[in-house]
């Protein structure tokens, strides 16, 4: 009873109607945290806007206590010395450079060196997120993304908004054309390879779209066809799946070699939750860890992946080829009603066969290059190219007495990755060199004279670690003085 009378007392003070409410002042405590509560809001939504970047509306600035609108000034002096630096096109090295400074143990940081430290970091997040964007920031970025949309609209323009055959190509090569300048300007800021991926983030879900179960393998292809040999290896890294990588990255290396019947059965195989529980796996001999087998015996395929093992990579990547092909292999005898897998080697032979065509290797004593990324480069061209930047890489380590490989059993081999990037790499996949290929540098090495000029690169292996050798036995005698 005595709570149904509270309850009318609070129906009477919410109507609207009854006048003879007492009005007494607001209440001082209900109103300074209510205050507090809006300007706590108000000002965290201030902050939160200028670490992102975003300059706050002035409305939002003039209802700022004055302790947090100085604050906010600081904080966005410090973004904008960050967005000045990102602007000029910095080398991201010296961007991390400041990082560690602003970051290091018992540097007393400022409000600006602490929205300077988590701009960075916000740009940097923004690179793994949405590559483009980010470069966007850049002046050269900007400069790239107008030039493609001024040229697209000119395009738009040239054929009247009307679709044809001949706009497709002008606005595909375009694109291309966005997407390399893009990876240059990512290469020329030494933003690390794994960060560079000016693929859109909606072309991304298309591919994991058409590898979903039921899903559409020519809408995945479309997207291979519309991508030129310099852009399809960041396609293929666009998406997670280390399987779908090797697919899109075998497709995108037969375009032009009228497999397209090949492609599609190879995408529609690997699709996520495909279900191949009818094939008689593990029995009759024919297991997964057997099928595999059979697939790394076949010469082709072997070739293949001693060249893809030679990479950073490596390890990831070769048995994700591996596993592209063993269901490649599965979808052929499910559509071959082949539940025992009788067939198997033909499978694998198919799949070899026409894999292989993607590759073309030049292969000397310390350089191995699939000559389809640059099929106009000669053998004796690629030679050359390996002998300077060899040359470079042991005049650099013979500097250094921590380096200890004895390279007749761990040798340092000269590659070209998918991304067209000249490395040399040892047989752990660790890089020694790393720089875009350019005809710049081919030009170079054909006018090169090696220093060791008349050797072969057997003999230049061994001569180094012998010299290795002698540094090492001269350093040990010198600290048996101390």
């Amino acid at each position: 009873m005595e709570g149904s009378e509270h309850n009318n007392i609070f129906e009477e003070l919410s109507s609207d109607g009854d006048l003879n409410i007492d009005r007494r002042p607001v209440n001082e405590n209900t109103n300074y945290l209510y205050q507090s509560q809006i300007q706590d809001s108000t000002s965290q939504s201030v902050f939160a806007s200028i670490s992102r970047g975003i300059r706050p509306d002035t409305e939002s600035l003039l209802s700022l206590s004055e302790h947090n609108y100085a604050k906010a000034s600081l904080m966005w002096k410090g973004v904008t010395q960050a967005k000045g630096v990102i602007r000029s096109n910095e080398p991201v090295i010296n961007m991390q450079a400041r990082m560690s400074e602003l970051s290091k143990p018992g540097f007393k940081s400022t409000f600006s060196d602490q929205a300077e430290l988590n701009y960075y970091k916000h740009w940097a997040n923004e690179l793994k997120t949405n590559f483009n964007n980010a470069m966007n920031e850049t002046s050269m970025g900007a400069g790239i993304s107008k030039e493609y949309m001024l040229k697209n609209a000119a395009i738009d323009k040239k054929y009247g908004g009307m679709e044809s055959q001949e706009k497709f190509e002008e606005m595909r090569a375009n694109y291309n054309d966005m997407v390399n300048k893009y990876a240059a300007l990512g290469n020329a800021m030494h933003i690390p390879s794994s960060m560079i991926n000016p693929i859109a983030p909606d072309m991304r879900q298309q591919l994991e779209s058409g590898f979903q179960k039921g899903g559409d393998p020519a809408a995945v292809l479309n997207l291979i066809d519309y991508h030129d040999s310099n852009t399809m290896p960041y396609l293929a890294t666009a998406v997670k799946d280390p399987i779908q990588r090797q697919v899109i990255e075998t497709a995108g290396n037969l375009q032009g070699k009228n497999l397209s019947e090949f492609n599609y059965r190879l995408v529609q195989d690997n699709q996520k939750g495909n279900d191949y529980s009818a094939l008689k796996i593990g029995t009759e001999g024919k297991s997964e860890a057997f099928l595999k087998n059979a697939i790394i015996s076949d010469a082709g395929i072997k070739n293949i992946l001693n060249y893809k093992s030679r990479f950073a990579d490596g390890l990831q990547t070769t048995p994700a080829f591996i596993n592209s092909a063993l269901n490649y292999v599965k979808g052929e005898a499910m559509r071959n009603n082949d539940y025992s897998l009788t067939n198997f080697q033909k499978y694998i032979s198919d799949f070899s066969k026409n894999v292989s065509q993607g590759y073309n290797f030049a292969t000397g004593p310390a350089y191995q290059i699939n000559k389809n990324l640059e099929p106009n480069v000669t053998d004796s061209q690629w030679s050359y190219l390996s002998n300077m930047v060899l040359d470079h890489v042991y005049e650099k380590l013979n500097k250094d007495y921590n380096f200890q490989d004895d390279l007749d059993r761990n040798p340092l081999t000269v590659v070209m990755s998918p991304y067209k990037q000249i490395q040399v790499v040892d047989r752990s996949g660790k890089i020694y060199f790393n720089q875009p290929y350019s005809e710049r540098l081919l030009d170079a090495s054909s006018r090169y004279v090696s220093p060791k000029s008349g050797k072969n690169l057997e003999v230049k292996n061994k001569e180094f670690i012998k010299q290795t050798q002698e540094q090492e036995e001269g350093i040990a005698r010198l600290e048996g003085h101390f």
